[in-house]
């Protein structure tokens, strides 16, 4: 794996998405445990153990998989009079959608809001029996 560096977002093996500051405050710490190449500081407070990290990026996009729930805001369509920004859910079906989500962002169709991956999904749902 790539090094991960201030400022790249994380995806865990547990579906947590985080983005990975070095804050002054834990440097001992921080400093301590970086020597094990084991954890990176997260979120201002917390460590994660560099094995629990499944993939890395500067861009949060790349870390959504099949099966993620996305919230975005969609622009108003200014060619369309009718037409008017809304935020919505998508479930990622498949990586075409992965790739066309991308390119709506790039075109600034849409802005992504928040993303609840597959496994804090699975984890966290109330199953009626």
């Amino acid at each position: 794996m790539e090094e991960i560096k201030e400022g790249d977002y994380i995806r865990t093996d547990n579906g947590e998405i985080a983005k990975v500051i070095y804050n002054a405050t834990n440097e001992f710490c921080y400093k301590e445990m970086l020597a094990l190449d084991r954890v990176v500081s997260v979120n201002n407070s917390e460590f994660i153990y560099r094995d629990d990290i499944v993939k890395h990026s500067k861009n949060i996009i790349d870390l959504i998989e099949v099966g993620d729930i996305v919230k975005v805001y969609v622009f108003a369509d200014i060619s369309d009079d009718d037409s008017e920004a809304v935020e919505t859910y998508y479930r990622i079906e498949s990586k075409y959608e992965i790739t066309e989500l991308k390119e709506s962002v790039k075109m600034n169709y849409v802005k992504i809001l928040s993303i609840l991956t597959k496994e804090i999904y699975e984890r966290e749902a109330y199953k009626i029996e």
